[in-house]
């Protein structure tokens, strides 16, 4: 007995959407973390850094998420849907620091968001493409 594709499909986009919801909840907590406290923990000295590696699982969980939209299926209309997602999202976590104590809003911790989503979806759409090619 075989699964109906239509159904898989649900269920995977389902847990991709569980698992991006849960890394932006997450993602918000930190942002939370008043400027003190994130100095102690250390994120001060890789402040763009620990931006970009926060971000690429992002890019990658947006990349399997949008490319399950039967219309968006395409790489580039995937990658482009993906990057306007992140950009925005990295948008909103700087505003958000602007109203937590010790924390403040700059354009290259965006830069360094949107950085992040686009090597995390390319290096997706890569392996992804090297893994279809395996099995072809």
């Amino acid at each position: 007995m075989s699964a109906d594709p239509a159904q898989s499909g649900r269920l995977r986009r389902g847990w991709f959407w569980a698992i991006l919801t849960y890394y932006v909840v997450v993602l918000g907590g930190l942002s939370h973390i008043p400027g003190p406290a994130i100095a102690e923990l250390g994120f001060d000295v890789w402040d763009k850094a620990a931006h970009f590696a926060l971000y690429l699982p992002i890019g990658v969980s947006l990349w399997l998420l949008v490319r399950e939209v039967p219309r968006l299926s395409r790489p580039m209309a995937t990658l482009g849907v993906g990057l306007c997602c992140g950009t925005l999202l990295g948008a909103l976590d700087e505003l958000h620091q602007n109203f937590v104590p010790g924390r403040f809003c700059t354009v290259s911790d965006v830069v360094a968001d949107v950085l992040g989503v686009c090597v995390g979806a390319l290096s997706a759409y890569g392996i992804g493409s090297l893994v279809n090619q395996w099995r072809s």
